[in-house]
């Protein structure tokens, strides 16, 4: 069994329940459960890949980057070491609905070749082959604002971390 098999933040039914309020999302609302699960399980990997969390994790046995100890949100309250904030469950949420539809982070790679060269092989793609991100994806900052130090530069780096879809 893998080590990230239950690697969420959410369960189906806190998912389900924050998905029925919105009806335009009928990807999420024709997709199996296990679908679901593979969505969230690649939304909480984008959260823990892409942010810079303040705070230190609660346990080293864990896997997740939360729950966190010392984090003091944008209100100034301090979060509980023991659970798991609203805002970052629903950026999972939020984020899974899109990974129904889309991969959260796009290889440029398996899009346009920009050039080609045959002498010692070389292959250009627009866009410089980086990762990119939709527009979509960018709210979620929102969501979780005043929770992060810094982000990943989504141009160069997602620290190492391949996303892909289940």
């Amino acid at each position: 069994m893998s080590l990230l098999a239950g690697y969420t933040y959410t369960t189906v039914g806190e998912a389900d329940t924050y998905a029925g309020v919105r009806p335009s999302w009928t990807a999420w609302a024709s997709a199996t459960a296990e679908q679901k699960v593979a969505a969230r399980q690649e939304a909480a990997r984008y959260l823990d890949f892409s942010y810079a969390w303040k705070g230190e994790i609660a346990s080293s046995a864990q896997v997740e980057a939360w729950p966190r100890t010392g984090v003091i949100d944008r209100e100034g309250r301090e979060l509980s070491s023991s659970e798991v904030p609203e805002a970052i469950k629903v950026a999972e949420i939020e984020l899974a609905n899109i990974a129904l539809a889309q991969a959260l982070v796009e290889n440029a790679s398996s899009g346009e070749v920009a050039s080609v060269t045959a002498g010692s092989v070389s292959i250009s793609f627009k866009d410089g082959g980086a990762a990119q991100e939709s527009d979509r994806l960018k709210s979620i900052d929102r969501i979780v604002g005043g929770l992060y130090e810094s982000r990943a530069d989504m141009k160069t780096n997602i620290r190492n971390a391949p996303l892909r879809r289940v």
